[in-house]
């Protein structure tokens, strides 16, 4: 028999509304899990800091993940400022638009990330540069040294930018022969405040310092060697004055931005070329609208279009970009990269996007559990439609969510965190997925699947077929809470005699009660529990089910169900395989097949 894989303490984190948690087991004393536990309890936000230098591990929980790529986002802005070596411990900047945009993108499920937000973020950047400026001040050396002395892949940029902006006439209409302006300028400290100023101002500023300017001009040589623009510009001069330039010019200069960057100039870029927005891509919006039916199995519409920065390019158009010269051209107020051999490829990959795919592979796309060989190629964009959307924030976030009252027939008075409960087990069976409620022993999950039950037999006009599989200690105990706060559900139990017996009532229809009640030994014997198609199945203490390949659990995985729901206080008693088995029994195939699961955890 094959030794149980050993479950390590994992580290969990847990986000707030002003910053996270890192709560990492006492027992665990493995060196990485040891190091960040102490750097926690010293610094939480040096701590983070420090992340942004380093990669995540692969096995890393989404939430440490997170971390390690919001920090990473925050470093490398904060090594791209130019003028960093001169504001130093009094550096200023925010998060810019697209890192906003792409880490919200990246939040993934866990313990508190429906507080991730805009605001969120840009309080998070100024934690850290409050931890960066205070450390800086202390320090006896060069920023280069203070980043590289964490990450020898870090370079700190030169002082000098290239801006390149649309050049509009006065009465804010784009000039048709030069649409653009482009510049070059540099750094420099002016009456305590950093400014930029032409390059031909630096003749001046360092006139008698041949070495700072040779240092602050360098990387023009470096530049003009990988853009022939820039190059041609350097040998006539031009390079130091303001310049308009065509659209053809602007395209020979954008095609070398990374180039060019990678020689320590900054490039100011207008924000449709930094989001690629001016490329044609495919778009393929899933489930924009809501589906007639909700489930696993519901069919979630795909469906792809060509677009430009948000705008659905016409046949006609596609095929005037196919007839024009490649550069840039301005369409309908988008500038748009003309790329025949991109636009051929993009048109032959389109009936690829066409058709359907289910609520299933939609859910594990989102978790990142998709197939690993379906990569999104380059000019694909998948995003989710308005419907989906809204249906994913629900889940991430369930206090979004409009928690249906509690019947006037249900008679208690449900606690806060009871009502949570209630409505999750309202909001998933709304979407028709399985649910878990994994409250610990003694929080009254009894008590909010009868307010669940309640409900929905009010909403019926016919009867209800519930099992309620549950272990034999604690039949009393269900008949009793149900007699006491929800009186008008029928119970039926199945129980005391033999497997034959009990199978002949079932068969005879002689009940008519909403809940027929057993036990998880005699789920197993009776036969006629596999021919009914249930509305609901519910497992009481799941934790029965955790090793799947016993015949209990295949019994009861086998059961006709539209819904099911498991009430358990320990999901995961022995490894991450008992987690797997629970949601095989929800939600089968949302997690893969077991090796699949294996494979991932």
């Amino acid at each position: 028999m094959p030794a149980r894989k050993e479950v390590k303490p994992q580290i969990t984190v847990i986000f707030t509304p002003d910053g996270y948690i890192l709560d990492i087991p006492e027992s665990c004393q493995e060196p990485r899990e040891r190091h960040l536990r102490d750097a926690y309890a010293k610094n939480k936000w040096a701590l983070l800091f420090q992340l942004g230098f380093e990669s995540a591990s692969r096995d890393d929980v989404p939430g440490m993940t997170f971390l390690h790529t919001f920090a990473g986002t925050f470093v490398r802005s904060l090594s791209m400022q130019p003028a960093l070596e001169i504001t130093r411990d009094e550096t200023v900047f925010e998060p810019g638009e697209m890192d906003i945009s792409n880490l919200l993108a990246a939040v993934p499920f866990g313990i508190g990330t429906e507080y991730i937000s805009e605001a969120w973020l840009r309080q998070g950047y100024q934690h850290l540069l409050e931890y960066f400026c205070t450390s800086l001040k202390a320090y006896n050396g060069t920023v280069e040294m203070f980043l590289t002395e964490r990450s020898q892949d870090l370079r700190i940029p030169e002082r000098v930018f290239f801006h390149l902006v649309e050049n509009r006439k006065p009465g804010a209409e784009i000039d048709e022969d030069y649409p653009f302006a482009f510049m070059a300028t540099y750094t420099t400290r002016i009456k305590g405040r950093v400014r930029h100023q032409p390059l031909s101002y630096a003749l001046k500023e360092f006139k008698g310092q041949q070495e700072k300017l040779v240092a602050l001009l360098s990387c023009l040589n470096q530049a003009s060697e990988v853009s022939p623009l820039i190059s041609e510009f350097m040998d006539s001069g031009e390079l130091l004055h303001p310049l308009r330039l065509t659209s053809g010019e602007a395209w020979q200069f954008l095609k070398n931005v990374e180039a060019i960057e990678a020689t320590g100039i900054c490039c100011r870029l207008p924000n449709w070329w930094r989001r690629k927005s001016a490329a044609v891509t495919i778009s393929v919006k899933l489930g924009d609208k809501e589906p007639s039916m909700l489930g696993l199995e519901t069919i979630v519409s795909m469906k792809p279009s060509l677009t430009v920065d948000g705008y659905t390019l016409s046949k006609k158009e596609l095929q005037d970009l196919l007839q024009m010269s490649e550069g840039l051209t301005l369409l309908k107020g988008h500038w748009v990269e003309v790329d025949h051999e991109q636009l051929r490829k993009l048109l032959g990959m389109m009936d690829d996007y066409k058709g359907d795919l289910t609520m299933m592979e939609a859910l594990r796309l989102e978790g990142g559990l998709g197939k690993k060989n379906r990569k999104t190629p380059e000019g694909v964009e998948i995003t989710n439609g308005q419907w989906l959307q809204a249906t994913f924030q629900n889940l991430r976030n369930p206090s979004r969510q409009t928690i249906p009252p509690v019947p006037d027939t249900v008679h208690a008075e449900l606690r806060p965190y009871q009502i949570n409960g209630y409505g999750w087990l309202c909001q998933m069976g709304t979407l028709g997925l399985g649910a878990c409620l994994a409250d610990d022993m003694g929080l009254g999950k009894t008590l909010q699947v009868l307010s669940f039950l309640d409900k929905i037999r009010l909403e019926y006009s016919r009867q209800l077929r519930v099992l309620l599989i549950v272990p034999a200690t604690l039949m009393g105990n269900w008949e009793k809470e149900a007699a006491r706060f929800t009186p008008e559900i029928a119970f039926l139990r199945l129980h005391g005699q033999t497997g034959a017996k009990l199978d002949q009532m079932l068969r005879k229809g002689e009940q008519q009660a909403m809940v027929t009640m057993t036990t998880y030994s005699m789920a197993s014997k009776i036969e006629a529990l596999q021919t009914v198609e249930w509305d609901y199945v519910i497992l009481d203490e799941a934790q029965a089910i955790k090793n799947p390949g016993t015949k209990q659990a295949k019994a009861i995985k086998s059961l006709k169900a539209h819904h099911r729901i498991a009430l358990t206080g320990t999901p995961i008693e022995n490894d991450l395989t008992n987690l797997w088995s629970l949601f095989d029994f929800l939600n089968k195939g949302l997690l893969g097949s077991a090796k699949e699961f294996s494979d991932f955890a």
